[in-house]
């Protein structure tokens, strides 16, 4: 035999090997156990949020997007969520307001807020403008977007809230000024 056919055999055997390698790690990825979802669109995001059982109401904003404000109760609270498609589409925003905060905010309790950002997700933002201290919630926006799948992030976004209150909720820090929960 050749050389030049026993390198074209063993190239072809190669690139056989990866391809059937690949092929089965894709199908062992994929083993149709896991229920997929489909991308939210603009077009859908009113319509899959009311059938998860919220009363939606939609906003059309100056760019032409649509955000979906819902109501949900947290403990004792009603907070107002929104719900909106970033530009390309690609991440959904959960989004909630949770507290104006006044000027003077103890300097422990700005550290704590940022200390908990750090831990993992980065959940607390401020609007500069209004002092609204918001909590969010990205989400992939791809095949996993399911009802199950969403049901359980907001419940995760829900007990988030729950347990960071004494970090956001002013009428929990002490009248020294510290808060949080480690004071």
């Amino acid at each position: 035999m050749s050389t030049r056919w026993l390198k074209s055999r063993n190239l072809f055997l190669a690139a056989f090997i990866v391809s059937v390698g690949l092929g089965s790690l894709a199908i062992a990825q994929d083993d149709g156990t896991r229920k997929k979802g489909r991308p939210l669109t603009e077009d859908r995001l009113v319509e899959f949020l009311e059938g998860l059982g919220y009363e939606v109401k939609e906003t059309k904003n100056s760019n032409g997007s649509i955000t979906a404000n819902l109501t949900m109760e947290v403990g004792t609270w009603t907070l107002y969520p929104t719900v909106s498609l970033s530009p390309d589409k690609t991440v959904i925003w959960v989004t909630v307001g949770l507290v104006k905060l006044e000027k003077g905010i103890p300097d422990d309790i700005i550290v704590k807020i940022f200390a908990e950002n750090e831990k993992d997700l980065k959940f607390f933002s401020m609007n500069p403008s209004t002092r609204l201290l918001k909590i969010n919630l990205p989400l992939p926006n791809f095949d996993n977007i399911t009802p199950a799948y969403f049901r359980e992030q907001m419940e995760f976004m829900k007990k988030r809230i729950a347990t960071t209150e004494d970090l956001w909720n002013p009428k929990k820090w002490s009248s020294s000024g510290s808060g949080g929960k480690d004071g």
